[in-house]
């Protein structure tokens, strides 16, 4: 049967090849050791041993989850058990951070709850960015203004985000290199012979837009259209 991995299990990077090598070497050798944890059918903690049993070849055992509080069990267990570096812990912290807004928010929703009226989640009150930021940043162990620099990288360049998570840059090399990126498509003196006869004609208004939406990422251009609805 297969399992998916719950989304608070998700947050943490798999063990690399040769890590699941080993731990598949072992447990064919000793078996299954510590149960994998399951959560609404979905694995909570023991991903790596469940691909682990399935490279040696041994039925893997399970076990419900009875804890009370998944998501900070979640990080204990995996924070005491790997090695992950203060980048990748500022990595977790911003994936973190809108699971506790929307623990927050449902704390709201039980202490506003009279009889079988439920308030409108709406018209909640968001819970602070700060706050949770740092929140998140305290269940880690790691600066809020850490957590704020890896989310500024999140949003500018996933992809480099990703490269925090897996342990091979970190929140300052990562930094560099977004400020490196971001300078290079506004420098207005690069290639400017290049364009086309056409664009230069244009207002210079229009013609700069038109430069800076081409060399924009994803993130950027997201944002751009939501500033042009409003």
């Amino acid at each position: 049967m297969k399992y998916e991995p719950h989304e608070y299990a998700a947050m943490f990077p798999l063990a690399d090849e040769q890590e699941l090598r080993d731990m598949a070497d072992d447990i064919k050798q000793r078996g299954l050791l510590c149960k994998i944890v399951l959560l609404d059918k979905k694995i909570l903690d023991g991903r790596n041993r469940f691909q682990a049993c399935q490279i040696a070849g041994v039925e893997p055992r399970f076990t419900k989850y009875a804890g009370t509080d998944p998501l900070a069990d979640v990080i204990s267990w995996n924070l005491h058990r790997r090695h992950l570096s203060t980048s990748q812990r500022a990595a977790l912290a911003v994936e973190l951070k809108p699971m506790f807004e929307t623990q927050a928010r449902e704390r709201q929703l039980a202490t506003l709850k009279h009889g079988d009226a439920n308030p409108v989640k709406a018209n909640l009150p968001e819970r602070a960015s700060g706050q949770s930021r740092d929140q998140a940043a305290a269940a880690v162990g790691v600066s809020g203004r850490t957590v704020q620099d890896a989310e500024l990288i999140k949003h500018a360049a996933p992809d480099v985000f990703d490269e925090i998570k897996k342990g091979k840059k970190t929140v300052n090399q990562a930094k560099k290199e977004v400020h490196q990126k971001r300078r290079d498509p506004l420098d207005m003196t690069k290639d400017v012979a290049d364009e086309d006869s056409e664009e230069k004609e244009q207002s210079s208004t229009l013609f700069h837009l038109k430069r800076y939406w081409r060399k924009a990422n994803k993130a950027d251009k997201n944002t751009f259209r939501e500033w042009i609805k409003q």
